[in-house]
C-alpha cells in the first residue's frame, strides 16, 4: 500500500494544480470575445474536480487526528495521472496567462485570443478530468464510510454471524424506523447483548434503504471507551456532517462553508464548534427527504455520555425528518434523557441468535472432527444447555 503521507500530499497537490488550470481556463472564457461551448465544459468539469479534491480535503481533516489513517482506495498512478493531464492544461494555456496578465483593461475583450486545443483535444481533456474525478469520488466516498467503521467504529461487523439480528430488523417498531421520518429508537441491554453487532445490522438496513429509494441519506458513529476522541461531541457531530456531505452536493455545499468560515486562507484558524455542527448538520438535512442515524456506545462516552445523548436527542427536536437509532447500555442519565422521546428497545441476546450460532458452531466442529458425538441427545442437550445458560449474552 502507499504511503498515506504520499498520497495526502499528492492530493494536496492536485487541488492547487486543478485550482491554477480553472483560474486560467476561466479567465480565457471573461477575456476572450468567443468562447467556445467546450472550452466552458472543460471549465466546468475543472471546477466539479476541484470540488471533490475539496471534499478529500475535508475529509482528511476529521482523521488529521487520528492515530491510524484510514484506508483510502487510491494509489499514486492515479494522481500522477490526473496530474500529467491538469500540467497539460497549464502547460498549453501559458500564453493565455500571459496575455491576460499584460491586458491593459480588466474589463475589455481581447479578439485575437485563441484556445490553444483543437476541440477533439479539449473534449479528450474533458473526458479525461471526468474519469479521473470518478475515480476519486468511488474511492473516497467509500472510505468516508468504511473508514469511520474501521478508525472510530471497531464495529465488529466481521463477529455477525450470518442470519443472527433478524429478530431485530424485521421487527414492526425497526421497521417503522427504517421507513418513517422522525422515527426514535433507543436500543440498550447488558454488556455483551450484542449492541454493536446490531448497530452493525441496522447500518447495513439503512444502506441498503439508501439504495433502493432516491434522496435518503445515511449516517453513523461508534464510540468506543478506549478512544476518548470518540466520546468528544465536536468530533461524532463532525463525522455525521462529513458523512452527509458526501451523499448530496447541497449538503457538501454547507459544510464546505462552514469549512472556509474557520479555516480561511488567510488569518488566522479557528477549530470546529458543537454548535457550529449541530446548524450545519441542520442545513444539510434541508437537502435530504430523509436522513437515517445510527449511534453506537453512548455508555462509553465517560463522564460525556449524558453530554452526548442529550446533543442527539436534540438534534432530533430540530430535524423533523432526523430518525435515530442510538444503542447503549441502560444507564440512569443516559435513560433520563432518551425515555421521554425515544421507543426503547430491550436488546438481549436472543434465543434465535444464540440457537443459531451455538448450532452452527456444534456443526462445524463435528465436520472438522474437533468435537465427536455420537449420541444426538447429547448434541441436542449441549445445545439446549449452551443456549440457556448465555443469560442473555
Amino acid at each position: 500500500m502507499a504511503d498515506p503521507l504520499s498520497i495526502a500530499s499528492g492530493i494536496a497537490g492536485l487541488l492547487s494544480l486543478a485550482g491554477a488550470a480553472f483560474h486560467v481556463v476561466h479567465q480565457y472564457i471573461r477575456t476572450a470575445k468567443d468562447a467556445k461551448d467546450f472550452v466552458k465544459a472543460l471549465s466546468k468539469e475543472l471546477q466539479s474536480l476541484s470540488s471533490v479534491l475539496q471534499g478529500v480535503k475535508i475529509l482528511a481533516e476529521a482523521y488529521e487526528q487520528d492515530e491510524t489513517e484510514p484506508s483510502v482506495g487510491l494509489r499514486l498512478e492515479h494522481i500522477s495521472a490526473c496530474s500529467r493531464v491538469l500540467d497539460d492544461i497549464l502547460k498549453g494555456t501559458s500564453s493565455i496567462r500571459d496575455t491576460v496578465k499584460n491586458q491593459k483593461s480588466r474589463t475589455s475583450k481581447v479578439e485575437n485570443l485563441k484556445w490553444p486545443f483543437r476541440k477533439s483535444k479539449t473534449d479528450e481533456l474533458i473526458n479525461e478530468l471526468s474519469r479521473h474525478k470518478a475515480t476519486l469520488s468511488l474511492a473516497l466516498d467509500a472510505a468516508s464510510l468504511s473508514a469511520l467503521v474501521d478508525c472510530l467504529g471497531k464495529s465488529s461487523w466481521k463477529l455477525r454471524h450470518p442470519g443472527t439480528g433478524i429478530w431485530l430488523t424485521e421487527s414492526l417498531r425497526f421497521r417503522t424506523w427504517l421507513l418513517e421520518e422522525g422515527s426514535k429508537i433507543w436500543l440498550s441491554g447488558i454488556p455483551g447483548a450484542g449492541k454493536t453487532v446490531l448497530a452493525g445490522a441496522a447500518i447495513r438496513e439503512a444502506l441498503q434503504q439508501v439504495a433502493t429509494v432516491s434522496n435518503v441519506g445515511v449516517a453513523f458513529f461508534f464510540c468506543d471507551y478506549k478512544n476518548k476522541k470518540t466520546w468528544n461531541i465536536t468530533n461524532i457531530l463532525g463525522a455525521i456532517a462529513t458523512q452527509l456531505a458526501w451523499q448530496n452536493e447541497s449538503a457538501f455545499a454547507k459544510l464546505k462553508q462552514y469549512h472556509n468560515e474557520i479555516k480561511p486562507r488567510q488569518g488566522m484558524q479557528l477549530r470546529p464548534k458543537a454548535e457550529d455542527l449541530h446548524e450545519v448538520i441542520i442545513e444539510e438535512s434541508e437537502a435530504f427527504d430523509r436522513i437515517l442515524l445510527v449511534v453506537d456506545g453512548l455508555d462509553e462516552c465517560g463522564d460525556n455520555a449524558e453530554i452526548v445523548s442529550r446533543v442527539l436527542s436534540r438534534l432530533n427536536q430540530d430535524i423533523p425528518n432526523l430518525s435515530s437509532a442510538l444503542f447503549s447500555r441502560d444507564e440512569p442519565g443516559i435513560r433520563d434523557v432518551l425515555q421521554d422521546q425515544f421507543d426503547q428497545i430491550d436488546i438481549a441476546a436472543h434465543s434465535e441468535d444464540i440457537s443459531l450460532y451455538v448450532g452452527a458452531e456444534l456443526e462445524k466442529r463435528i465436520e472438522q472432527r474437533q468435537l465427536r458425538i455420537n449420541d444426538m441427545h447429547l448434541k441436542d442437550e449441549i445445545l439446549l444447555i449452551l443456549t440457556t445458560g448465555a443469560q442473555g449474552m
